[in-house]
């Protein structure tokens, strides 16, 4: 009789075991993250890249790198409606938030920036693209097609002492369109 564990403490003990598992699988692969590449690092990341990358848990280290980006840009959306009309959906861009609103946005704009842009596992674009077509549904009018495009302008060299601010996004690349199938707006 003493040695009886109820139904929902067995429940508890797994959850706080799944959770546990969860937290050190989390902290070996940040652990592996912060490692240089080299191929048995590589070979270890590899299987887990995809959960890092789909919870927004990757870091990439590419800021420090030797290979650093040399354009700014923002991306936006073109939603096409049935009626002929468009929209116009612009990502998350943190030069136009302050503050806590930036903090807030991080999440949404490493995803938009790092994943949709770069169409990370090759499954973004499309998912983003029916993700916008929800967003924009009308029962009367529908979105016909999503477009996803850029807006960019080259970094300048940095010179000592200018304060020249950056030169405005201007060069337009369209990255992907959709066009929307039945049972994408459910």
């Amino acid at each position: 009789m003493g040695g009886d564990v109820s139904q929902p403490e067995v429940k508890a003990n797994w959850m706080h075991v799944l959770g546990s598992i969860c937290i050190a699988g989390y902290i070996f692969s940040l652990g592996l993250m912060l490692l240089p590449s080299w191929p048995p690092r590589d070979m270890l990341i590899q299987p887990v890249q995809p959960f890092l990358g789909a919870f927004g848990l990757w870091q990439a280290w590419n800021v420090f790198s030797p290979e650093i980006r040399k354009e700014n840009y923002h991306l936006f959306a073109i939603i096409n409606f049935t009626d002929g009309s468009m929209s116009i959906w612009e990502f998350p861009r943190q030069e136009n938030k302050t503050g806590i609103e930036q903090l807030r946005a991080h999440r949404h704009r490493k995803w938009s920036q790092d994943r949709v842009k770069n169409n990370t596992f090759g499954l973004v674009m499309p998912d983003t693209a029916r993700y916008l077509a929800r967003l924009h549904k009308d029962r009367n009018n529908p979105p016909v097609s999503i477009t996803i495009a850029m807006l960019s302008a080259n970094i300048p060299e940095p010179r000592k002492g200018s304060q020249e601010p950056l030169p405005p996004h201007s060069k337009a690349t369209t990255l992907f369109t959709y066009k929307i199938r039945e049972g994408d707006l459910k």
